[in-house]
C-alpha cells in the first residue's frame, strides 16, 4: 500500500441536510484505492471529494466498509471492525 500524502484541515462544510442523507454509520462505502489530486491522497464519495488528514491506520484495507462522520467541527473516517479509531479527513470543497 504506498504512503498517503496528508492534506491540511480545510474549514468546509458539507450542508446537514446533504450530510444526514449520504453520509453517518448508516451509509458505509468502500474507498477501494486514493487517488492522487493536485499531489495529495483523495477519495471521492457522496459527491464531495476527501483528503486524508491522518495515515492510514495499520490493519485496514481500502476494501473494507468505512464511513464518514462529523464530530465536533471535524470529520473523520471511521470502520466498523475496528470501533474506537478514527481517521482524521477533511472536506475539500
Amino acid at each position: 500500500m504506498p504512503a498517503l500524502r496528508l492534506s491540511a484541515r480545510s474549514s468546509g462544510r458539507i450542508p446537514d441536510d446533504r450530510f444526514r442523507a449520504s453520509f453517518g454509520e448508516g451509509h458505509r462505502f468502500a474507498i477501494n484505492q486514493p487517488v492522487m489530486v493536485g499531489g495529495y491522497s483523495r477519495f471521492q464519495y457522496g459527491g464531495y471529494w476527501f483528503g486524508f488528514v491522518e495515515p492510514w491506520p495499520v490493519g485496514w484495507y481500502y476494501t473494507d466498509q468505512v464511513y464518514v462522520d462529523y464530530i465536533d467541527g471535524e470529520y473523520f473516517l471511521f470502520n466498523p471492525f475496528y470501533p474506537g479509531v478514527r481517521v482524521a479527513i477533511t472536506f475539500v470543497p
